[in-house]
């Protein structure tokens, strides 16, 4: 089980890799932006992870 801490990095990669035609352009640099960046979930803001989550909401990969 991947622990809640790492699930928006490995959101980030799964929409990059196989959901990119679902995504904005906007929303496509700003994920490309938070996989160069961010190495670690700590890495990211509060506001970044509310974003990636409801991308990965709206996309099915979280609940």
């Amino acid at each position: 089980m991947i622990p809640p801490a790492e699930r928006e990095l490995l959101i980030v990669d799964k929409v990059l890799e196989h959901k990119r035609v679902f995504l904005t352009a906007w929303e496509i640099q700003f994920l490309n932006s938070i996989r160069v960046s961010c190495m670690k979930y700590d890495d990211l803001t509060a506001p970044q992870k509310q974003i990636v989550c409801g991308i990965g909401k709206r996309l099915g990969l979280m609940d």
